[in-house]
């Protein structure tokens, strides 16, 4: 999905295309488009956005998110990583398609 629009890691980054930082990236990318959209009065482009942004959540960054907050969630004491796991969690819970 990200090549589709033409989006690449920055220069001398590393992370694979399904690391969580890139997902979120490219989800604010996709919503800030929508907005843009709107703010245009371009209903139909933000509409194609919002199908974009749905398809997204749902086929890659509900997985990948769930994942990682699970993985914290498991793994660590720190009351600061549990409460941004939660975090991460509720926010892309929230934002799934219905």
């Amino acid at each position: 999905m990200f090549r589709e629009l033409g989006l690449k890691l920055q220069a001398g980054k590393r992370e694979p295309a399904d690391h969580i930082v890139c997902e979120l990236d490219y989800a604010a990318y996709v919503t800030a488009a929508e907005f843009q959209a709107w703010k245009g009065e371009d209903a139909a482009s933000a509409h194609d956005w919002i199908i974009l942004r749905d398809a997204f959540m749902s086929e890659h960054l509900a997985d990948t998110a769930f994942g990682v907050a699970r993985a914290v969630a498991q793994e660590s004491q720190n009351a600061h990583l549990l409460f941004h796991a939660a975090l991460l969690e509720a926010t892309v819970q929230s934002c799934l398609p219905n």
